[in-house]
């Protein structure tokens, strides 16, 4: 008689791992955000949102800080998977196709030196990641889960939608791979670029003077998350704001803080408290990115049948 097992064997063995990365990763983030150092830094970013608001009629604690809070969840849970499946695949492709990127020079440089080398080549692969997602559309159509936010706050940079792990975790692990990054320094410079755009994505009235030249500020990032029509397409950068400045991306202003989110209508966007809702909500936004493919390609196809 056929039958299936389910106990032992290859598959077993992945989804089990599959499920302790999950559930490992909800209690890692459950318990960062309950750490003293995590509540400290919170507490100092919403202190500065607080005394020098970019928009001084937002609630610190409104229906998009909590949704952007179940973002964060749902982010850990994504990545974990990711971790787990992408970059297991992206280290096997690494070894037999492109080992040949590796800099191998890299070990006898100082590693102060390695990491700033990484840090402006991972920063300037972000920076080109971020101009595609806007310049084409159906990258688009998946950034755009990030853009809605219309009242930006430090949780907003874990708003977006889970197709763009897979392109994040690309952008930040080939670089890592080919210099040789010790696994120490990955975690402290991670640590340093995720408290960096949380500060960024804040409710923060600074562009941090002339640093403007060189990081990425709440002002400038702010800027990138404008409706308005001026500010689109401008300021990609992650962490440096160079690269924006090179290419001429950078919008030249500093001193405006326009309202954020996007002008779509029928993106499904938060707007109560409730458990459900909240739960709820990020699935209808994560389905949205393939209802408007869906739209364009039918707008596509009409106009062409027309046409004959």
């Amino acid at each position: 008689m056929f039958s299936l097992e389910f106990t032992s064997g290859p598959a077993f063995d992945f989804f089990s791992r599959l499920f302790y990365a999950i559930t490992g990763a909800m209690q890692d983030r459950l318990y960062d955000m309950i750490a003293p150092i995590f509540i400290a830094a919170v507490g100092f970013i919403l202190l500065l949102e607080r005394l020098y608001p970019a928009k001084p009629n937002q609630r610190v604690f409104s229906v998009s800080f909590f949704q952007d809070v179940i973002w964060a969840f749902i982010q850990g849970i994504g990545e974990a998977t990711v971790m787990l499946v992408w970059v297991l695949v992206l280290r096997g492709f690494y070894d037999r196709h492109l080992d040949f990127l590796t800099v191998s020079f890299a070990v006898e440089l100082p590693s102060w030196l390695t990491l700033v080398l990484v840090v402006f080549f991972m920063d300037f692969l972000r920076w080109l990641q971020h101009l595609i997602q806007h310049k084409v559309p159906w990258f688009w159509h998946f950034h755009v889960v990030h853009h809605s936010q219309r009242n930006l706050n430090l949780f907003t940079d874990y708003r977006y939608h889970v197709f763009e792990y897979v392109v994040r975790q690309t952008v930040y692990f080939i670089p890592l791979m080919m210099f040789g990054i010790p696994q120490m320094e990955i975690v402290w410079l991670s640590l340093f670029l995720v408290w960096h755009a949380r500060l960024y994505h804040g409710n923060i009235r600074s562009n941090f003077g002339p640093l403007r030249y060189i990081i990425v500020t709440p002002q400038s990032h702010r800027i990138h998350h404008s409706m308005e029509d001026r500010h689109q397409d401008r300021n990609f950068g992650a962490f440096l704001s160079i690269w924006d400045w090179l290419f001429g991306t950078q919008y030249p202003g500093n001193l405006e803080y326009p309202d954020t989110g996007i002008r779509d209508e029928t993106f499904p966007h938060e707007k109560s408290m409730g458990v459900f809702s909240l739960i709820l909500t990020p699935i209808a936004q994560m389905i949205y990115p393939f209802r408007a493919i869906g739209k364009s390609m039918f707008r596509r196809f009409s106009q062409r049948q027309a046409k004959l």
